[in-house]
């Protein structure tokens, strides 16, 4: 029986669209839970924290930037207002008060258009899942299509047109969903947004009365503090930024790491129990060997192994230190 490349589904496989489940004839065929598999990797640990720990430094790169902006755009306007007025220095403070309480304000109504969001996806989670439906199965019979089945050039190109008009098609009527998101959430928020609104004026009016001049230390010293600020701010984000690339890049080595432990013990079994098609997912009655638990086992076994290498390498390792200072 020839060899076929072990293939890996992403999708859910649709019983009465293919003819997968004659598998009495020369195919032999597997299936394996993907993500259980993955999320079986021990590393997976380790992957988790290390995600948790680069989304916590994200968070705090974010908020800092934030801040800095509001503090860099403060000074901005305060030197601007204190070159140009005598009363400058109440009046940079009023702009200061006023963005800080337009800040809070923002903050606040963010929080409702977050909560009103989240209703309105509750609300059309079924209508975005009848999107899905509708073209997946379509979907997936063409990119099965293509990578499954050996077409003629022009059927190919014809295959590629149809699924990228099935895609488009899918794409617009996720973007209505989408509209139909935002415009609950503006008609929810609306009367919040007029309060907000409201507040500002009433305070910015109140503050009106406060302005008076300042000297020209006070505008040397808020000038050379406004030219430091942008500069010590990017220094800052610039060193958060490359931690941040680091991490990414530790993040997507040891994804990949998972994956391949996973995808060569796959192809392995595979090899080694003569299937010629292995699975991802099915749905429906598919006449399949599952080998999610196996993978799991062999997954393990590496591991195992791997561990007891590296206890062995730390052990020659100090040994080869021992003799190194012995020597000396």
């Amino acid at each position: 029986m020839r060899w076929l490349t072990v293939i890996l589904l992403l999708v859910a496989l649709v019983c009465s669209s293919c003819g997968f489940h004659k598998q009495g004839g020369a195919e032999k065929i597997a299936v394996l839970d993907w993500n259980k598999v993955l999320e079986a990797h021990p590393d997976q640990v380790r992957l988790k924290r290390m995600k948790e720990e680069y989304n916590l430094l994200l968070k705090k790169r974010q908020e800092q930037e934030a801040r800095g902006k509001v503090q860099v755009s403060s000074l901005a306007r305060l030197h601007q207002l204190k070159e140009t007025s005598r009363r400058s220095y109440k009046t940079a403070d009023y702009m200061v008060r006023l963005s800080e309480r337009q800040a809070d304000e923002e903050r606040q109504l963010a929080a409702k258009q977050a909560a009103a969001a989240e209703q309105a996806e509750r609300e059309l989670a079924s209508e975005r899942q009848a999107v899905e439906d509708k073209y997946a199965l379509t979907i997936f019979n063409l990119r099965l299509k293509l990578e499954g089945l050996k077409l003629k050039k022009d059927e190919r190109a014809q295959t590629k047109a149809e699924l990228e008009r099935v895609l488009l098609a899918r794409d617009k009527d996720r973007m209505a969903v989408e509209a139909h998101k935002q415009a609950l959430v503006a008609e929810r928020t609306q009367a919040d947004r007029q309060a907000m609104q409201d507040r500002m004026a009433a305070y910015a009016k109140e503050l009106q009365g406060e302005l008076a001049g300042g000297s020209d230390e006070a505008a040397r010293k808020d000038k050379e503090l406004f030219q430091k600020a942008p500069e010590s701010l990017q220094a800052l984000l610039g060193s958060v930024d490359r931690e941040l690339d680091k991490r990414q890049q530790e993040i997507e080595l040891l994804e990949k790491s998972i994956q391949q432990d996973v995808g060569s013990i796959v192809t392995k079994l595979a090899k080694e129990k003569g299937y010629t098609i292995v699975f991802h997912k099915y749905k429906a009655n598919v006449s399949a060997d599952d080998i999610t638990q196996p993978v799991i086992r062999d997954l393990q076994k590496l591991m195992q192994r791997r561990k007891l290498a590296d206890g062995l390498s730390k052990k020659a390792d100090a040994k080869a230190a021992d003799r190194g200072q012995t020597g000396k």
